[in-house]
């Protein structure tokens, strides 16, 4: 037997919702839009936008696992080298890369030692021929990166400190059609010049490559928010503070933020 749309809307998050913000692309929760099999293996993920895009996995063997009450009595789908993937709909968005925002809440749960990009989320999924815009994690063989990066195009990763641990974030990328700025819990910990060029239309959860063995992530994502547009510091600032009270994590935006004592 299947399901979907499972989960509670819990209001921590306070009155505020990423659609009305306008150029959403996608926007992903755990709470809502899954479809699963008994054994809580994803077949389907519906976006809670307006497109209202499937990101899908026929093959069993590759299919996440939803998990509930996971942060904050929140659901979220667990990743451990699988994969859903949007393969139609979005190419106005992937293949042309318009400046862009991405928002991920995720714990990675990764313990290898060799340098590997993971990529929670990711647009484009050229491949080792494409380019892509992805947010992620990179475990080298000494440390552990918040990544900004994508393929192609950029590889854009952190420094050595915060290192990522696993434990949840509310992570961020702005590309304003000059640089990539990567935010951490609200926090911004790169800014590097970049330019995006083409891709090939497909956007993925849970892998950065389109391999099936390269750039696989493994962790838990909770919520996915795409706009197809550099956003403002308000519109930012909203998106970090409405993921941050709504996945108990209000106590890591940084001091002076303008949601740091109440959601947006």
């Amino acid at each position: 037997m299947f399901s979907a749309d499972l989960g509670v809307q819990p209001t921590s998050g306070g009155g505020f919702s990423p659609t009305s913000i306008s150029n959403l692309t996608a926007w992903f929760k755990a709470d809502a839009g899954i479809t699963k099999d008994a054994s809580n293996l994803v077949s389907a993920w519906k976006d809670q936008g307006a497109n209202a895009y499937s990101a899908v996995q026929a093959t069993g063997t590759r299919q996440p696992t939803w998990t509930a009450s996971v942060q904050n009595s929140l659901p979220a789908v667990y990743f451990s080298s699988k994969w859903l993937s949007v393969a139609s709909g979005v190419t106005a968005f992937a293949s042309t890369f318009p400046q862009h925002t991405i928002y991920l809440a995720f714990r990675p749960d990764l313990t290898q030692t060799s340098d590997t990009y993971h990529g929670a989320f990711c647009a484009g999924n050229g491949g080792s021929s494409g380019v892509n815009t992805s947010i992620g994690v990179l475990a080298t063989s000494t440390d552990k990166r918040h990544w900004y990066g994508g393929w192609g195009q950029d590889s854009t990763w952190a420094a050595t400190a915060p290192q990522y641990t696993q434990t949840w974030y509310f992570n961020g990328k702005v590309w304003d059609g000059t640089n990539v700025l990567g935010y951490s819990n609200g926090t911004l910990l790169i800014t590097k010049a970049t330019t995006y060029t083409t891709g090939n239309g497909a956007i993925d959860i849970g892998r950065q490559f389109n391999s099936t063995s390269l750039g696989l992530y493994v962790g838990y994502v909770g919520e996915v928010v795409l706009y197809a547009r550099a956003l403002s510091t308000t519109e930012r600032q909203k998106i970090e503070g409405y993921l941050a009270w709504r996945w108990g994590l209000q106590a890591n935006l940084p001091s002076g933020h303008p949601y740091q004592s109440a959601p947006p």
